[in-house]
């Protein structure tokens, strides 16, 4: 009866290791799985910003390529005035 107790507190005991020992894994795996979420994320704002980055700079140079067809007119007009009074 003594023996049949212990075999049955050692397989108790072998189960209870390879439970913790895939508790452990499955908490490993959830870590890293997080990590890789986050590196998704942290990609992803970066992707967002540079494309927001770059509609910025599209814009801006918009704007200096509508200032300089504005002088551009300017000068076209002076030029014109000062031809016309010669």
């Amino acid at each position: 009866m003594g023996r049949d107790r212990s075999e049955g507190t050692r397989r108790a005991a072998k189960a209870a290791r390879r439970d913790a020992a895939r508790d452990a894994r499955v908490e490993e795996l959830r870590r890293e799985a997080r990590g890789w979420y986050i590196r998704a994320l942290l990609a992803g704002l970066a992707a967002a910003g540079l494309s927001l980055l770059t509609v910025l700079l599209a814009a801006a140079l918009g704007l200096v390529a509508a200032w300089c067809a504005v002088e551009g007119t300017r000068r076209a007009i002076d030029a014109t005035r000062l031809a016309e009074e010669a």
